[in-house]
């Protein structure tokens, strides 16, 4: 969806590896929006501290608001880091977001069963067991991982595998899941097409997400220095 910008289940969106295409739309038009939600939203979740202090029952609505206020902190910073703008300083915010992420939904104490990866492909938008993205802030991690490591495959660690989202019933998944695998690495070695190699198939396992205590906060060099964002 995101490689071929096809609204699916989303809006079609500029991913921070792309934000460079996009410098003045990003300086005059996102980044202050981004910071605006990020402003706006941190007042509700230090609310939310307080009220889940005095009942367990809000627990988890408070969770969900104190999430949606780090997830705008985060990508406030990863958009800042891959434009440029703050790379370290961005980078730092979002890893600091990633791990108080990580704590909230620890706090909530989730029955294993529901958050480990599956392994078994279904063709919804969370294929691989519908609370483990949410509860390994995957999509968090795989856009720090993305700025911080300068990646620019358009479906790095790929979650939707094209055969199951397709033809989710047929009796010749294997084979023609064999064909994508194929396909896919040998177009890693094309040139102008090997950044889409990822998006022929599915992970072959569970991705592989950096160690949240160690994330990546120097970023690779980029292009806009216009400090005054943050």
């Amino acid at each position: 969806q995101e490689a071929w910008q096809l609204a699916v289940v989303q809006p079609p969106r500029v991913h921070p590896r792309d934000i460079l295409v996009h410098g003045h739309w990003y300086l005059e038009v996102l980044a202050p929006r981004l910071r605006a939600l990020a402003e706006a939203a941190r007042p509700f979740a230090d609310r939310c501290r307080d009220i889940t202090a005095a009942a367990a029952l809000l627990q988890d609505a408070c969770v969900g608001v104190e999430l949606f206020a780090l997830r705008a902190k985060q990508a406030f910073g990863i958009y800042a880091a891959a434009s440029g703008a703050a790379p370290e300083k961005g980078l730092k915010m979002s890893a600091t977001a990633i791990r108080e992420g990580l704590a909230l939904i620890e706090s909530l104490d989730l029955a294993p069963e529901w958050t480990q990866w599956t392994g078994i492909s279904w063709p919804t938008s969370y294929p691989y067991g519908y609370l483990w993205p949410a509860a390994t802030l995957f999509f968090w991690r795989r856009d720090h991982q993305i700025v911080a490591r300068g990646i620019r495959e358009a479906c790095y660690l790929n979650l939707y595998d094209p055969v199951e989202l397709g033809l989710p019933f047929s009796g010749y998944k294997s084979p023609l899941k064999g064909v994508a695998r194929g396909l896919s690495s040998m177009f890693q070695w094309m040139p102008w097409i090997h950044t889409y190699a990822g998006c022929l198939s599915g992970p072959q396992g569970e991705p592989v997400l950096d160690e949240v205590n160690t994330l990546k906060t120097t970023p690779v060099p980029i292009a806009i220095t216009d400090k005054s964002l943050l």
